[in-house]
This record gives structure tokens, C-alpha cells and sequence, in this order.
């Protein structure tokens, strides 16, 4: 059968290409996503201490390090029966916040505005972002939110704290009030500069809706909750009772579906239906943006990338509001023993859920691991919206396809580092340890 390779997808984290696979016809029958980057976090980890998880978690990705530390730290609080103090929950969150909102903030300056800010001159993402007048106040906010970070946990990048109950790294009072000054500074130029986004904004292509999953609670709490086109809405606290994953596939991918075969959705689109309305802020622009909504019959392409925006205001909002009840902080000494042979972490990473689930022995040494990927989650919806997107183009226009293509993947924001689990099949064990041996991957 014909196929069309797209080899490098522009403006995504990490690196992947496309290959479209089509019938006698024409007509797209099957759309696969490629990667050759390596991760296998979730084998290599076993035997070691869960104590080391929190650090070893934030290596998995340079993007979503906040997400995945905090994830990790909230199954060891379970796995050793710790409650954080409010304000080491208060810690946690400043840190969470800070890596989400510069995340979405890169997301939707360089990699989302060229899709749905019109025409442009410019050739690059960055020079579109200097050409629009944004690159400067853009590289003022990720100052503010690189110092916040480093403020809290030693590093802009990756840093380090974690400890079951705690946060390892002490805060004086001269940081605390440094974090409180910068929190209000990153609130307001947020939203001057969230605003300037908006106005570009315009809708386009619609696609299927789909089921919607968040947790319903916020960033970082309450229930797992299902939203259902039509209004039906389902709540559940164990993920594996409602979510199967996948065999892994020839692409390294395993992705996963409900239990009744169904593709589902995480991210932004799942949180504004699942969240409650915000008290004070930008529930105007809340009410305003479901009002658009409605009047859609499907699901914009370009509406992921408005959302980021609208929940840019909202973490800026809750950062300042955390910061301003921020204490001083000194890391407790206490040896810490697990409690519980298995943790659970839940938390809502600027692309979705993001779960870690840990099992570990009486001596507190990890035994099984699996952490589930807001993008793994989101693979089997983002290729059946790829088929539909797809299925006018010829093969001839190769250039719009692939413009196309790429579109429909950046609405996503997939991240390709995170995505990827190795869970190799017993009948290829030998064949990837022999790779692995002659360093051939």
C-alpha cells in the first residue's frame, strides 16, 4: 500500500515523525506515529529504593519534571503512611505551578501561535514570536518563573526535594518573600500577556468529540471523574478500573483506551469541562469560552492551545494565592520506614493525567512501576483525529497534508520523551537484549 512519510514533525517536544498509510484509493487507512528515542525508566528503576524515585522521576523529561516529582512524591507519601504539613503541600504546589505555567507558556507562544494567530512572515517560531512584539515580555515571564523555581528547589531545571511527607530543601524568610514578590509579578504579566494571545485567536476544522478524563478536583486533588459526550459524567478513584492499556506495538507506543474499546481525552479540554468554576478571576472568560463552545458542533483543532491560555491565568491566580501563605520552611531529619507495599500519585501535567503507581518490598525497594503518560493516554484519540483530518488530502499534495498533520499533532502538545514505555514481549526479550549489548538503538 502507498505511504507517505513525514519524517520530522516541527514545533513538538522531543522528536517523531509520521507515516500515513493508504488504501487502493487513496484514502487514509491507518496513520503511525514514530519515534526512535529510548526510555525505560520503568524497568531500570526496579531493585533501587523508592526514596530515589522523586529524582529519578524528574529525569524522565526536561519539560515535565515538576509533574512527574510531584506524582512520585505523592506515592511515597502513601507507601510510607506520610501527611505533608500545609506548608510543605503549599512547597509542593509553588513548584508544580511554576514548571506548569512555563510549560504551557513555551507551548503556546512558540509552537501553538503560528497555527492560530494567521498569516505570517516570519519562517521560524521564534522570529514570529519577535515579529508579534511577544519575545520580550515572553522571556521576562520564564525569568520570573526560572528564579521561582530555583528558589524552591535549587534548579530552573529538574530540581531536587523530594522526600516522603517533606520537601527536602529549606526556605528562609528572605526567599520566602522573594517568592512572594515574583508570584505577583508573574500573575499580572500573565495576564497582559495571555490577553494579547487571545486577541489573535481564531477557530477552524472541527473534529468528534470524545470521552474526557481529569482528575475533578484541580491541579493536584480530588476523584478521577469521566466526562461523556452528552453531559453523563462518572466518578471513580482507581484508575484500573476504568482505563486498560495497551499490549506494547511495533512503534514503542502502548497506548491505552477504556474498558468498553473507546479512545478517550486528558488535558486542557477534559479540565475545563471536569474542573469547577474559579472563584474570582477569569470565570468571565470561563463562561465566555463555554458559550463558544456550544455553539460548535465538534471540537475545534486550535481549541487545546486557547484553553493553555485560559489555564495560564488560572495557575499564575493560584500560584500568587499559594505564595502569599508561604512560610519558612526546615526539612525534617526523621528516617522514614514504608508503611504500605504499594502508592499511588495523580496529577494533572499540563498535557493531562499523569499517573505514577509503585509497588514496593518490606525494605522499601521498588518492585513494579508504571507510570502512565498524558500523551500514551492520548496516542489512540490523536491518531483517529489524524485518519479524520486527513481523509480529504490527496497524496499528490504532500505539502498539505503534512501541514495538516502537524497542526492536528501540536493541538495535542504531545511530549515524546515522557510517551515512550519500554515493556518489551517475552519472545523478543533476548533479540532487545542483544541490541541493547552491540548499542545498536
Amino acid at each position: 500500500m502507498p505511504r507517505i512519510k513525514i519524517e520530522h514533525l516541527a514545533r513538538i517536544e522531543g522528536s517523531a515523525g509520521l507515516e500515513v498509510v493508504l488504501d487502493p484509493s487513496g484514502r487514509v487507512q491507518e496513520v503511525i506515529l514514530k519515534s526512535e528515542i529510548f526510555r525505560g525508566f520503568e524497568r531500570f528503576v526496579r531493585g533501587r529504593p523508592a526514596l530515589e524515585m522523586p529524582f529519578i522521576a524528574g529525569r524522565i523529561c526536561g519539560i515535565c519534571a515538576e509533574a512527574h516529582t510531584l506524582a512520585s512524591l505523592q506515592a511515597l507519601d502513601e507507601i510510607f503512611s506520610t501527611r505533608p504539613s500545609a506548608n510543605v503541600v503549599r512547597i509542593r504546589k509553588i513548584y508544580f505551578l511554576s514548571g506548569f505555567l512555563r510549560d504551557h507558556l513555551t507551548v503556546v507562544s512558540l509552537f501553538g501561535a503560528p497555527d492560530f494567530g494567521g498569516e505570517r512572515k516570519s519562517s521560524t517560531a521564534l522570529s514570529f514570536l519577535k515579529e508579534s512584539g511577544r519575545l520580550r515580555p515572553f522571556l521576562r515571564l520564564r525569568e520570573k518563573l526560572n528564579r521561582t523555581l530555583e528558589l524552591i528547589s535549587g534548579r530552573s531545571f529538574q530540581g531536587v526535594g523530594g522526600l516522603p511527607g517533606d520537601w527536602a530543601r529549606a526556605l528562609s524568610k528572605e526567599e520566602v518573600q522573594e517568592i512572594r514578590r515574583l508570584a505577583e509579578r508573574i500573575r499580572k504579566e500573565t495576564r497582559d500577556y495571555a490577553l494579547s494571545l487571545v486577541r489573535e485567536f481564531s477557530l477552524g476544522e472541527t473534529l468528534p468529540p470524545r470521552p474526557l478524563l481529569a482528575l475533578e478536583g484541580g491541579f493536584t486533588e480530588g476523584p478521577l471523574a469521566l466526562f461523556f459526550p452528552g453531559g453523563r459524567k462518572r466518578k471513580f478513584k482507581d484508575y484500573r478500573k476504568v482505563l486498560r492499556e495497551e499490549e506494547p506495538q511495533t512503534d514503542g507506543l502502548r497506548p491505552t483506551h477504556l474498558f468498553s474499546g473507546e479512545a478517550y481525552l486528558v488535558g486542557p479540554l477534559a479540565r475545563f469541562f471536569l474542573w469547577p468554576p474559579p472563584e474570582g478571576g477569569p470565570e468571565d472568560l470561563q463562561a465566555r469560552l463555554r458559550e463558544c463552545l456550544e455553539q460548535q458542533e465538534g471540537r475545534p483543532v486550535e481549541l487545546p492551545h486557547l484553553l493553555r491560555i485560559y489555564e495560564c491565568l488560572l495557575a499564575a491566580r493560584e500560584l500568587e494565592k499559594t505564595a502569599q501563605a508561604l512560610k519558612p520552611h526546615r526539612p525534617s531529619a526523621e528516617e522514614k520506614r514504608p508503611q504500605k507495599a504499594e502508592g499511588l500519585g495523580l496529577v494533572e501535567a499540563p498535557r493531562g493525567l499523569l499517573v505514577h503507581h509503585y509497588r514496593v518490598d518490606e525494605k522499601g525497594y521498588l518492585q513494579q512501576v508504571n507510570i502512565l503518560t498524558p500523551t500514551a493516554q492520548n496516542v489512540k484519540a490523536l491518531k483517529k483525529d489524524l485518519e479524520k483530518s486527513l481523509e480529504g488530502f490527496k497524496p499528490k499534495n504532500f505539502q498539505k497534508l503534512a501541514e495538516q498533520a502537524e497542526k492536528v499533532v501540536r493541538s495535542y502538545d504531545p511530549c515524546i520523551p515522557c510517551m515512550l514505555h519500554i515493556m518489551i514481549p517475552h519472545n523478543r526479550i533476548r533479540l532487545f537484549s542483544l541490541t541493547l549489548l552491540n548499542r545498536t538503538f
